[in-house]
């Protein structure tokens, strides 16, 4: 069987297509560090519905920390991160991370009042600023709850006509609250 010049070349270029197929299914997401294990170089992020994305890193992950070359250690929890990603089978691969730190808070909103009530059922709470207008925020696993003192706490141990100051992500019509930090009474 002889091949004639157009099927070599249609055979050539679909072997190029098969080839990079790979490289041209990849994806990007945005969404905040939860947890990073380098030496499993595996990490987790959050995104903005509050779901939890497991990435592997890839054998060339290119990592930029504040416009800086870095590497995964350097990725820490509450970091705001742009993912560059390839899905392989169940697996999601990311070969790019970029961020601007966890003080980069371009997409981040600040409002500070009092806790009215707490729906631990629904992950939620309702505050009354000082203008009297309420906002229920929810919160998600990534959601970091500081007392006056910095000091790690839960959202359990805050009550109701505790000053706090939120740090919060509109997202639709809900609010996600990225912080939630206690006030001190005397302010």
């Amino acid at each position: 069987m002889r091949w004639s010049k157009a099927m070599v070349v249609l055979c050539g270029l679909a072997l190029l297509l098969a080839f990079a197929a790979p490289v041209m299914a990849s994806d990007t997401t945005k969404g905040t560090i939860k947890s990073v294990s380098a030496n499993h170089k595996e990490f987790v992020m959050t995104d903005e519905n509050g779901k939890d994305w497991t990435f592997r890193a890839s054998d060339n992950l290119n990592v930029r920390v504040d416009d800086k070359t870095s590497s995964l250690e350097n990725l820490k929890e509450g970091d705001k991160v742009f993912i560059t990603y390839a899905k392989e089978g169940n697996r999601l691969i990311a070969s790019e991370v970029r961020t601007k730190g966890s003080q980069d808070t371009a997409n981040a909103l600040t409002t500070e009042g009092k806790i009215k009530s707490m729906d631990k059922t629904n992950n939620e709470f309702v505050l009354t600023d000082k203008n009297g207008k309420e906002w229920t925020f929810r919160l998600n696993d990534s959601t970091k709850v500081m007392t006056s003192n910095n000091r790690t706490t839960k959202m359990e141990n805050m009550k109701t006509g505790q000053r706090v100051k939120v740090h919060y992500m509109k997202k639709g019509r809900d609010f996600w609250a990225t912080e939630v930090r206690e006030e001190p009474e005397d302010r």
